[in-house]
């Protein structure tokens, strides 16, 4: 159906816009859930023609932190806060306003292609361009403000030997830097912050009341003491973007990294097919020779495209937030989604008020409320009527109807559905051919004054029943509408037809409120699934509150700062302190070791030794491993000497043994002789006197 398409298609837009597309299997699954039959499997080519809305396409990676962070409270917040800047010094000059960021590049121009296109042989699949493969990281830092300037670009490499750049233009390049693994740290930044921003910046003011402006992401790095302590120093207002969307704010990511990317991935290509191979020695050469794509066009228009100058914070559409509803906990649906419409009007006021302790039960043990007392004939005056009127019963009928319709115009205004007035049978225009004593006819089937019962609509458990159900419907619609024409029908056949539309009315009136209120269920239980979703992946451990725009440095902010970094001397000092007891102690306790494995006698059993101190200092003399845990020490002991029985006989193991091993040893019938102390000491180097027997040795 024309309209079942128009629904799928506006499902399709919107998973497609919140980062959740529709592939050509699920489109055919969603066709086949709402029609009851599998379509083809080139159905989809034909549904996406039949819709030029819809389109196939590749997509690209979002990671879904930047998805969820990147959403309306969180920007709105962080343009609120730069106005409130901008209104509070009267504006901040475009010459003073700068974003800094660091830009990774490989030696080997990335693993991405530069999007160029070459010629090749029409007939042949394998069409390569030599590159190089190299992914060593060099980091590039840049600066730029919105006046379109910039800083002279800044580097880490990766520890080795240094650059020759002195053959450069002077100012073309910043200060060339080490690192471990060619990423920044806090340190090389701070050292970045102090000798390129702070004199380029200052060079480049031209309103010395107002603050230089500084955007950059709240990375650690970027967030030291010691540059909070020099921006202070200068009126540098450092304001950090939001959590995970500087790739929607920030300038830098937005266009101006973008053509960097291009024009190094395209220069790589080309010094490998020249035969130059891109080092730690020549890049930053190579680099400067593509900085040229930083235009002070393109700079100025980085800024205009993140709303920061001109500000415009209404730069960003609901199409850019789409993205973050993939984990919002509101529900999202089209535009045409059924609204909220609750199947019955709400409550009287007196049913509330009123109290159950005035409730009786009438004498005649009808227990029906009072809505329903006051619909009831009256015997004295209604039945009478009815009974002399063969129409009463629709006359009550129909303004039964009018009073529904009446109240599903007042729960929803957009329904514009007049109520309707019955006309008595007596004041109906006749057609010409008709008299009024043909009123009088003989009853005809299809006069009957009893509106037939309405069948309750029917609970769809397969989605091919709608398709049935529909082609019932019409066909009893066709039988209905006869082809005769009303004035040559009779009023019994034209009151027939009459209650038949008013049933199917009924009905269909039944069926729109049944499925309006399944949609709002539905919408309500899929609020709760998200919820629940939300909570059941929540990480239980503690994250980062860095989510939204903060200032990282604001001349209010200076005090607080001056005690923070006041109280972090401090606990700085103690930690030092601290530390150097712990020195002190370690070597106090390891010298003490040392000697104990040298000089101790140990005269208790192995059992009663608990320390690790102790098993430590036994280990050390007896020339074993001394690491690991105690019951691990405990037990390599026990190894040793069970494995060197000989030691029962040495004066400084033997209390090891115990004192049963001790008595034993003593009444051995071979003769001992007397060792000095000195040559007790079990050193690799010791060697026994040739009279002492060989059991007794010590290994």
């Amino acid at each position: 159906m024309p309209e079942e398409e128009v629904v799928l298609t506006e499902w399709c837009g919107l998973h497609g816009s919140s980062g959740k597309p529709v592939s050509a299997p699920a489109l055919r699954g969603h066709a086949l859930a709402i029609s009851g039959r599998l379509p083809g499997k080139n159905w989809h080519r034909r549904f996406i023609g039949r819709n030029p809305s819809l389109a196939f396409g590749k997509s690209s990676g979002l990671d879904p932190k930047r998805a969820k962070n990147f959403n309306k409270t969180v920007v709105l917040d962080y343009f609120e806060k730069r106005k409130n800047l901008n209104d509070r010094y009267n504006g901040i000059p475009p010459e003073q306003d700068w974003n800094m960021d660091e830009k990774g590049l490989q030696m080997g121009g990335g693993r991405k292609n530069s999007g160029r296109k070459f010629i090749f042989v029409r007939d042949r699949k394998e069409r390569y361009r030599i590159r190089s493969d190299n992914l060593e990281l060099v980091t590039v830092i840049e600066c730029i403000s919105a006046a379109g300037e910039a800083c002279p670009p800044s580097f880490v490499l990766s520890d080795g030997p240094m650059p020759d750049v002195r053959d450069l233009p002077s100012g073309s390049v910043g200060n060339i830097q080490m690192s471990e693994n060619g990423w920044t740290a806090r340190e090389l930044c701070e050292r970045w912050f102090s000798t390129i921003f702070v004199p380029t910046a200052l060079a480049r003011r031209v309103c010395p009341e107002r603050p230089i402006v500084l955007t950059l992401d709240g990375h650690d790095t970027h967030e030291t003491p010691a540059m909070k302590r020099i921006a202070h120093e200068n009126n540098i207002v450092i304001y950090c973007f939001p959590s995970k969307t500087t790739h929607k704010l920030q300038p830098l990511d937005v266009v101006v990294f973008s053509a960097v990317q291009r024009a190094w991935s395209s220069h790589c290509e080309e010094q490998v097919a020249f035969g130059v191979t891109i080092d730690r020695y020549n890049i930053v050469h190579e680099y400067v020779k593509i900085r040229g794509v930083i235009t002070p066009d393109l700079i100025r228009k980085s800024f205009e495209k993140t709303g920061i100058y001109p500000f415009n914070p209404a730069i960003f559409t609901d199409a850019d937030y789409a993205p973050s509803m993939a984990s919002s906990t509101i529900v999202h649906v089209p535009s045409s989604f059924p609204p909220e419409i609750p199947s019955s009007p709400p409550a009287r006021l007196s049913d509330i008020e009123e109290s159950d302790a005035d409730y009786e039960p009438s004498l005649d043990g009808d227990f029906m409320d009072e809505d329903q007392g006051d619909n009831q004939s009256d015997p004295e005056n209604g039945d009478d009527d009815d009974m002399e009127n063969p129409h009463a019963f629709e006359y009550e009928e129909d303004w039964g109807m009018a009073q529904e319709i009446d109240i599903h115009t007042w729960r929803n205004p957009s329904l514009s559905v007049p109520p309707f007035t019955f006309v008595p049978p007596t004041t109906m225009p006749y057609p010409p051919s008709l008299s009024p004593s043909d009123s009088e006819a003989p009853s005809h089937p299809l006069c009957d004054t009893t509106t037939p019962p309405l069948d309750a609509p029917a609970i769809n458990t397969r989605s091919h029943s709608r398709s049935t159900s529909a082609s019932s419907t019409i066909a009893s619609a066709t039988a209905v509408l006869s082809r005769t024409p009303d004035w040559q029908k009779s009023f019994p056949e034209l009151l027939g037809e009459l209650n038949d539309l008013r049933a199917q009315v009924r009905q269909k009136d039944a069926a729109l409120l049944a499925a309006n209120a399944h949609c709002t269920i539905i919408q309500q239980c899929m609020a709760d699934a998200n919820k629940q979703i939300e909570n059941l992946t929540k990480k239980k451990t503690r994250t980062s509150t860095k989510v939204k725009a903060r200032f990282g440095t604001l001349p209010e902010l200076k005090a607080a700062f001056e005690e923070e970094e006041a109280q972090r001397l401090e606990q700085e000092r103690l930690n030092a302190e601290k530390e150097a007891q712990k020195t002190a102690e370690t070597a106090a306790r390891n010298a003490r070791i040392a000697t104990d494995t040298i000089l101790r006698t140990f005269d208790n059993s192995l059992s009663t030794y608990k320390r690790k101190d102790d098993l430590l200092t036994i280990a050390g003399a007896l020339q074993i491993v001394t690491t690991g845990t105690v019951p691990q020490l405990t037990a390599r002991i026990k190894e040793h000497l069970h494995t060197h029985p000989d030691l029962v006989s040495n004066p400084r193991f033997a209390g090891l043994f115990g004192r049963r091993h001790a008595n034993i040893s003593g009444s051995h019938s071979e003769p001992t002789m007397t060792v000095p102390a000195a040559s007790l000491l079990p050193t690799p180097s010791h060697s026994y006197s040739s009279s002492v027997p060989l059991n007794q040795q010590l290994y």
